[in-house]
C-alpha cells in the first residue's frame, strides 16, 4: 500500500485503548490497523451507495417484487431446507 496522507483522529480513551490491543494482538501499528478499519469502512460504504442506488433505478423502471411473492419464496426455500 502506498504512503497517503497523514490525518488526525481524536478518540475516546477506551476506543484508542482497544484500538492499541487489538492491533498488538495482530502484530500491526495502531496507525496501519485504523488504516485498514478505515479503509474497509470506505469500500463498505462505497458499495452500500452503489447497492442503494441500483436498487432505487430497478425500483424507478418498475422492477419491483411484490411483498406476498417475496414471502411465499421465502416460505417454499425454508420448507424445502427443513
Amino acid at each position: 500500500m502506498t504512503m497517503g496522507k497523514p490525518l488526525t483522529l481524536t478518540l475516546p480513551p477506551e476506543v484508542e485503548a482497544t484500538l492499541g490491543d487489538l492491533a498488538a494482538r495482530r502484530g500491526l501499528s495502531t496507525a496501519a490497523l485504523a488504516t485498514d478499519i478505515v479503509s474497509s469502512f470506505v469500500a463498505d460504504q462505497e458499495e452500500f451507495i452503489r447497492a442503494v442506488a441500483d436498487g432505487m433505478a430497478d425500483a424507478e423502471a418498475g422492477n419491483l417484487i411484490d411483498h406476498e411473492d417475496v414471502v411465499a419464496a421465502i416460505r417454499r426455500r425454508r420448507a424445502a431446507a427443513a
